[in-house]
């Protein structure tokens, strides 16, 4: 068992301590935060919760094996260090960082110090995206030619980041989860209409392999929508999170209507279609479950530091390209 820790519980957070006071493998021994209020919220929860307002509490624990910070991302690099060069695993809540450089650093610390770094890409643990993956390594749905994703709903009114930081994060990680490679540049366009952030973007990449992938994303939707469409070349995987069947497999269809110009019927037809079983899974348990394994040698991180830096390289390369009317823009 690790004895773990919590900074920073404003609104994911104490969805975090939940599922670790859960997780048999750890002891959540501090939760962290300097809003004493936020603080009271965790103690009325779990009233034999540690509570501290001092992070260095932590960070000079020696019995602490591993923390989760769960804070602004303009503190990400700065803690995340300070944990990693004190014998720290560290877990950190998407994104990353705000930019490439910070994301480079924190996965060097992690390796100068062989720590484990994981990011909180949660959507790579959800069982629909786990699925997926597994059809697609399989073989089944052969060569990825075409990746849609659209996801939106209202904003909040108040960020940090725009949108794509905010939404599109979650479509790239599962897209570089499920892909061979990265892509290699990105095409971005981006509008500001009820807040001074862009409040809508759509995002283009494209891959040396001619694959291909459009991401869309808004702040402007009163209601929640997360789809995404993988084509391959032996098939069409469907992600309809907000659905009952949330996952659907399409074979290929039949279009034989360019086949000549006799009398025989010319038709089109649809691919088999066949919904995909899942287990019941909570994205964010099976993520910190994962995160506590990797602590321990037990399993290989599945969101580890590269790929939130990957997923950081993408969303720089796309706020470069907002700045220049979306100008095809290299990984940095």
């Amino acid at each position: 068992m690790i004895n773990i820790a919590v900074l920073g519980v404003g609104y994911w957070g104490p969805n975090t301590v939940r599922n670790l006071r859960n997780i048999e493998s750890c002891n959540l021994k501090y939760v962290c935060d300097m809003n004493t209020e936020r603080l009271e919220f965790i103690k009325k929860n779990y009233p034999d919760q540690n509570i501290t307002t001092d992070y260095k509490e932590l960070l000079n624990d020696e019995e602490l094996h591993a923390v989760c910070i769960v804070t602004p991302v303009t503190t990400h690099k700065k803690l995340g260090i300070e944990f990693l060069e004190k014998g720290k695993n560290v877990f950190i809540e998407k994104p990353l960082t705000f930019n490439v450089q910070e994301a480079k650093d924190l996965v060097e610390s992690a390796k100068k110090n062989n720590k484990t770094l994981c990011t909180g890409h949660i959507f790579q643990f959800h069982p629909a995206v786990q699925k997926m993956k597994e059809i697609i390594d399989s073989g089944e749905l052969g060569k990825i030619n075409y990746i849609s994703a659209s996801r939106m709903n209202q904003g909040a009114g108040k960020y940090e980041v725009d949108v794509s930081w905010d939404l599109a994060t979650h479509d790239l990680s599962i897209i570089n989860y499920l892909m061979p490679e990265i892509p290699n540049r990105v095409s971005a366009f981006g509008k500001n209409h009820t807040v001074d952030l862009n409040d809508t973007v759509t995002m283009r990449l494209d891959y040396e392999n001619n694959a291909y992938a459009m991401i869309e994303v808004s702040w402007l939707s009163p209601f929640k929508h997360r789809f995404m469409k993988i084509f391959g070349s032996k098939g069409t995987l469907v992600f309809d999170e907000m659905a009952e069947d949330k996952l659907i497999h399409y074979g290929l269809g039949i279009d034989d209507r360019d086949k000549g110009q006799g009398s025989g019927s010319l038709s089109y037809r649809e691919g088999t279609k066949s919904v995909v079983e899942l287990p019941p899974t909570e994205p964010l348990k099976a993520e910190l479950i994962n995160f506590i394994d990797s602590c321990q040698g037990r399993a290989k991180p599945i969101a580890d530091g590269v790929s939130g830096l990957n997923v950081v390289q993408i969303l720089s390369a796309g706020a470069e390209s907002m700045k220049n009317d979306g100008k095809w823009t290299k990984l940095s």
